[in-house]
């Protein structure tokens, strides 16, 4: 083939017309050679002989040709049918076998030098790929080699770097060279000589240059053989990339060490942050602020100063929550200037910004912190908005600041276009009871049913339609913002609103109780003190709904956690006092109230009051037991004030009354007598039957008028006696005896329905006070009904024969 030709030296475009079809094997003699081969061969002439071959028949040495007949002499001389092997005679062969260069191949590498092969790096430059070289020339004569010679080979090549033994073994292999050329080369393998000397060669021969590496340039083979048994070749060879290996792992290991052991201080400096906010939480809040100073020290994480803070205002330890928010600033503070301002710090300004408008109300303080921030940077979104909701704080105490609110939201809209913006104008026009504004916007968000919802001020929306009897959307509102974040209290509060509005109180129960829920998880520092008033606000509305169901007990608990929570804020100066907190004393009031406690409910109206809460009811409530201690001024004071809420009430006029005849102001006793007895009777021409025993308001209002014409009389008697005015006796007798009257017709119905007959055991006031008038007797004192009813929602009834007397 013409690879086979190839390997000696034999152009590949070569061609023989006729000859053997023997292929050519690998061994030291051609195969065509023969113990007899003959001298000639037909048409080739003589074969060039190595000058230490020689001929048992000739004598004389014959030269080796310097170079391979030509192809066209191969050609002429080789005859088809001709005997290859005829004229040939045989050679005696020497003591050491020789070789032809033609057939010459080298072994594959022992394992040894393979591993040192894949150990050295190949130097890719000088090296040529394609083995490209000089044109490849003819070889006219063969190089002999013997076993030993062949053996020095093969010991330098493994001594060569690999580049270098890689473009000789080329070389060899294709003949690749002059013969000349190729016999120094094949020499110096033989002398094994160095390793630059050989690459000198090779650079010659192929035109490029062959770059060793550094250990080779100087050395010879014996050298490097005597180098390699050295401790210097062994402390380069084999220690030092051990050593390679091994140092890089030694610097990981210490890394990794490193890293190991900061992660351990650093769970055990979070653990020490830790256990210095359980130390607050446990009220030690000094051993709490030292061991921050300790974790700090070891391990600085400034987010824990937010933390503490927080847990600080958790605690209502307001100052050390300052103080925490203040070393805060000093790390990045310098002098009027923020310096090394990243967003974590940014988000240290902003809370304690909301820390001064939202728990300590300072707003001047909070607006400072905001504005150097955005001196820095000047739209920063959070910083502009938390500029304008300060102000909108501010401005619910001094309306001038609206105007800074609504600069600062212009800024921001200027900048970022979005809902977020829009929400916060939603809530300055309803803070400023903007109605239409507030209803556009309102409007614009419902239509769009993908609008990203605030659900805050969505709720704050909800109930600011409730306050103005504006029902439409409100429960889609609520229900859009609870979808949003089911989190906020406020939404439930205000369906609670909707549903006791629409008359749901299961539904209104439900939503109470998951305000309540709500509110205990809100972190204190977002408490502000209108939602403060919320969170007490549904104590109070749960405790009515259990009361109005019977429970009693329960209501007293969420009436008492109320009330509790008020004490606290109040004490702190955290909550002013407010009606809505009033409330709640009075509801507490009440029940002791309606067990017959009459003190313990007197000491919860008078904290109702002192929170500025009025109700007509309450001031009843209150005056009956200001009555019923005989402490008659502050019972009319109270009785006075529950008039003016409720006009032409019939157990409040009574009421009043029955005070002023008992401080002794006949005249002012006789007029609210006789304007009672004026409501009275337009209330009884108004029923076309009366049903006293079937009908209890029929039997009320006649209660109410015999007791009514009882107690004028008898203070019309007391006038006659002071001023000597015999027609007021004569007035008074006759009111005496309209109550008799109608203290008969109810004695009979309620004493005896069947029969109609009249109890002649028992006499009744009237009647005795009326026969004293007739037939005085000494010792006796006219007497009025000074029982007045428990409130004034209900007639007293039920107190009808409360002062009879057996006679």
């Amino acid at each position: 083939s013409d690879e086979d030709l190839s390997d000696f030296g034999i152009p590949a475009d070569f061609s023989v017309e006729e000859g053997p079809s023997d292929e050519l094997e690998d061994s030291a003699i051609p195969s065509g050679v023969t113990e007899e081969m003959p001298e000639e061969i037909e048409g080739l002439g003589e074969l060039p002989i190595p000058e230490d071959f020689t001929r048992e028949e000739e004598e004389p040495e014959s030269e080796i040709s310097d170079a391979v007949p030509p192809s066209d002499t191969l050609e002429e001389s080789a005859s088809p049918g001709g005997d290859a092997d005829s004229g040939i005679e045989a050679f005696e062969v020497g003591d050491e076998e020789e070789f032809f260069i033609d057939e010459f191949s080298l072994p594959e590498m022992d394992e040894e030098f393979e591993a040192k092969r894949n150990e050295e790096s190949v130097l890719e430059e000088g090296i040529d790929e394609e083995k490209s070289g000089p044109p490849l020339k003819d070889i006219d004569r063969e190089i002999l080699i013997t076993d030993t010679e062949f053996k020095s080979i093969q010991k330098t090549l493994e001594t060569l770097p690999i580049n270098l033994k890689i473009r000789v073994e080329e070389l060899i292999a294709q003949a690749a060279a002059e013969s000349q050329k190729l016999k120094d080369l094949v020499d110096l393998l033989v002398k094994e000589a160095s390793a630059p000397d050989i690459a000198a060669l090779v650079t010659e021969i192929t035109g490029k240059k062959i770059i060793l590496p550094k250990r080779f340039e100087k050395k010879t083979g014996d050298v490097f053989e005597e180098e390699r048994k050295s401790f210097g070749y062994v402390l380069r060879e084999n220690i030092l990339p051990m050593l390679s290996v091994i140092i890089p792992s030694l610097i990981v290991l210490f890394f990794v060490g490193i890293g190991i052991y900061n992660l351990y201080v650093w769970f055990d400096v979070q653990n020490m942050y830790k256990q210095g906010i359980r130390y607050i939480e446990e009220d030690n809040y000094s051993l709490g602020n030292e061991t921050f100073d300790r974790a700090y020290t070891r391990w600085p994480d400034e987010s824990w100063y937010i933390k503490y803070a927080d847990t600080f205002v958790k605690r209502n330890q307001y100052h050390y929550a300052q103080e925490k928010y203040e070393d805060l600033l000093d790390i990045y503070w310098d002098g009027n200037n923020i310096a090394g301002m990243g967003n974590r710090d940014n988000n240290g300004i902003i809370a304690y910004a909301d820390f001064e408008t939202n728990i300590r109300g300072n707003y001047r303080k909070a607006s400072v912190l905001l504005q150097y921030l955005i001196f820095h940077e000047p739209y920063h979104k959070k910083g502009l908005l938390a500029a304008g909701d300060n102000f909108l704080e501010w401005a619910q105490e001094d309306e001038r600041y609206y105007e800074e609110a609504s600069n600062a939201y212009a800024v921001y809209q200027s900048k970022y276009s979005d809902d977020a913006i829009k929400f916060r104008y939603l809530r300055y026009f309803i803070l400023k009871d903007d109605i239409d504004r507030v209803m556009e916007l309102k409007n614009y968000f419902q239509a769009d049913k993908n609008a990203d919802i605030n659900a805050e001020i969505y709720a704050q929306l909800g109930g600011y339609l409730i306050d103005k009897n504006e029902y439409t959307d409100v429960r889609d509102m609520l229900d859009r913002a609870r979808k949003a974040d089911s989190s906020v209290p406020e939404i439930h509060y205000h369906l609670a609103r909707y549903f006791k509005i629409m008359n749901e109180p299961g539904e209104e129960k439900k939503a109470l109780i998951e305000a309540k829920s709500l509110f205990m998880k809100v972190p204190p520092l977002s408490f502000t003190e209108k939602r403060l008033r919320r969170y007490i606000d549904t104590y109070n509305r749960l405790g009515e709904r259990y009361t109005e169901e019977g429970r009693t007990g329960l209501a007293e608990i969420e009436f008492d956690d109320a009330i509790s929570i008020i004490e606290d804020k109040q004490s702190r100066n955290i909550l002013g006092k407010y009606p809505d907190c009033g409330l709640v004393y009075y509801n507490r009031g009440s029940l002791y109230y309606d067990a017959k406690l009459f003190d313990a409910a007197l000491a919860y109206f008078g904290k109702a009051q002192e929170n500025l809460y009025s109700n007509p009811s309450m001031n009843y409530k209150t005056g009956y037991v200001y009555y019923r201690n005989e402490d008659y001024l502050n019972a009319l004071i109270e009785f006075y004030k529950a008039e003016r809420g409720l006009r032409n009430n019939i157990n409040v006029i009574f009421a009043v009354g029955n005070a002023l005849y008992f401080r002794g102001d006949y005249f002012a006793a006789q007029g609210y007598y006789q304007h009672l007895l004026d409501i009275l009777q337009k209330k009884m021409d108004k029923i076309e039957i009366l049903r006293p025993l079937e009908e209890p308001e029929h039997r009320s209002l006649v209660n109410f008028i015999m007791r009514t014409y009882n107690n004028l009389g008898v203070t019309l008697l007391k006038l006659s006696d002071v001023s000597k005015n015999e027609r007021k006796e004569s007035e008074g007798l006759v009111y005496l005896t309209k109550s008799s009257e109608h203290y008969d017709i109810l004695d009979r119905l309620i004493e005896n329905p069947q029969t109609m007959e009249r109890d002649k055991v028992t006499k009744s006031l009237p009647y005795l006070n009326q026969r004293h008038v007739l037939y005085p007797q000494t010792g006796y004192e006219l007497l009025i009904y000074n029982d007045i009813p428990l409130d004034t929602e209900t007639p007293d009834i039920d107190n009808l024969f409360s002062t009879k007397i057996e006679y």
